[in-house]
């Protein structure tokens, strides 16, 4: 902390006094050694204000410790003083007045717009896609009507055309005997296949009578099987009734 010129001036003069005093001590007691010794020095006004430069510069170090249990207190009674002292603060022109913005709030500024930047460029990379994968749709359907036409057009335009008499060709000539003898020849083919027809139809006529008189023989063979059956089961229970009732009487 800073000490104001006042209580500066008043810490030099008091210790520019106590200065005086020990010099003046140091004096007569050089007096006294040169009276005792002539070989002692006396050192003069300029190696005294040296000295004096040297500790004014020590005690102006924070690291400084003095010796005068004194000066020590009165100087940090007097940095509280102005610590504690609302009057020392700064008023509020004096104050400084920030204008550029703390770093992390910065930091954070900074960060937030790169997340809104990337959220903007995926959802434009997305409409994007989007838009591409319409436009291809757009372009296979208008490819597939394209295709679907040119097939009608070829479709119609074969079916439209007429085939042309090729005069090149040569016919035989037609005659009413040649005509009349191949109807005839057609007649007979047909009355032959006729006939056939008849002969097969008579023929399964009788498969069918055939095999209604193989049902009803089988039916009445049925019949007798069971009739068979019944008599056999009938003999053996009457002989185990004759078998008990015998050993029931003896």
């Amino acid at each position: 902390l800073d000490v104001s010129t006042d209580e500066e001036d008043e810490i030099h003069h008091s210790s520019e006094s106590k200065d005086d005093q020990g010099l003046s001590s140091d004096s007569s007691s050089s007096l006294g050694e040169k009276e005792l010794s002539s070989t002692v020095k006396i050192p003069d006004a300029a190696f005294i204000q040296a000295a004096r430069r040297k500790r004014e510069l020590a005690r102006a170090q924070d690291d400084y410790i003095s010796l005068d249990v004194e000066h020590t207190s009165t100087v940090s009674g007097m940095k509280r003083e102005s610590e504690d002292d609302p009057e020392s603060e700064p008023d509020d022109h004096e104050k400084r007045i920030p204008f550029t913005l703390k770093p992390q709030t910065f930091r954070q500024r900074m960060a937030e717009e790169s997340i809104s930047r990337n959220e903007e460029t995926s959802e434009e990379s997305q409409e994007d896609e989007k838009q591409d994968i319409w436009e291809r749709q757009q372009m296979r359907k208008a490819v597939k009507i394209i295709e679907e036409r040119d097939i009608d057009l070829s479709r119609g335009s074969g079916s439209s055309k007429v085939k042309k008499f090729d005069t090149s060709i040569s016919f035989t000539p037609v005659n009413l005997e040649i005509i009349k003898k191949q109807l005839n020849t057609r007649l007979t083919l047909l009355q032959e296949t006729h006939r056939s027809h008849l002969r097969e139809y008579e023929k399964y006529v009788q498969d069918v009578k055939s095999s209604k008189s193989t049902i009803q023989n089988l039916e009445s063979s049925s019949n007798q099987a069971l009739n068979c059956k019944f008599y056999k089961s009938m003999k053996i229970y009457v002989e185990n009734l004759i078998d008990c009732l015998n050993e029931k009487i003896i």
